[in-house]
């Protein structure tokens, strides 16, 4: 809420001390509009917010599923080849889960 009135603040070219009192008016004020919206609030972040942020991660890695899933293969074949190097898995193993994943038989 405290945060809400901060960048209300700036949007309006009003002082901190304008978002302090409004912030401590609200918290006074039990029947405020806010405190009804909390379920409001609650439908937008999970409707919208949350959607948004995903598909920001998504476009981060890589911008598209099939980005994404190419990475993750990639990431795979790395940890495979660490564990190779370690001494965890041997290299049979290994190729025989690329050919897997390439399709050759």
């Amino acid at each position: 809420m405290a945060g809400y009135y901060l960048w209300e603040a700036r949007q309006q070219g009003k002082a901190i001390k304008w978002a302090k009192q409004q912030f401590e008016q609200q918290l006074a004020d039990p029947k405020s509009k806010a405190k009804g919206r909390g379920w409001q609030l609650w439908l937008h972040w999970l409707v919208w917010d949350l959607p948004v942020r995903l598909g920001r991660i998504a476009k981060f890695i890589g911008g598209a599923v099939d980005d994404v899933s190419n990475w993750i293969i990639g990431m795979v074949i790395l940890l495979l080849l660490v564990l190779v190097l370690v001494g965890v898995l041997h290299w049979n193993e290994v190729w025989d889960f690329v050919r897997d994943k390439l399709g050759i038989k």
